[in-house]
């Protein structure tokens, strides 16, 4: 009888801290992930542009790549259906706000500007 009741209580435990991960994990708090999609796509297009116009050299662009696939791969582990929660959603935005930045800044190299002409 005791063990009957040890192992009803056990899976009960169980069955609540599962209910409780599931929750967290597909709860209320997931977002859409659609915004991190598109914004990958963009600056994979902006490198691919600034590597067809000159404004980046390989080195660059490759250094601006390794950042995108990096952030892709983070996106790839932690999405669930292409949704995150909203942490996780913001990380990611930092990632990318700080990748569209150097994108900017190497298109924009006023010194290797000097050097090209």
């Amino acid at each position: 009888m005791k063990r009957a009741l040890i192992v009803g209580l056990l899976l009960s435990l169980l069955c609540t801290v599962s209910a409780c991960v599931h929750e967290q994990r597909a709860g209320p708090y997931l977002v859409d992930s659609h915004d991190i999609v598109v914004r990958a796509d963009n600056q994979q297009h902006r490198i691919d542009e600034g590597i067809r116009s000159g404004q980046l050299t390989r080195h660059e662009a490759n250094m601006l790549q390794d950042n995108l696939n990096y952030i892709r791969s983070e996106f790839s582990r932690i999405s669930v259906n292409n949704r995150l929660t909203q942490h996780e959603h913001e990380r990611l935005n930092r990632l990318l706000d700080q990748n569209s930045e150097m994108i900017y800044r190497e298109k924009h190299n006023e010194i290797r500007r000097l050097y090209q002409d």
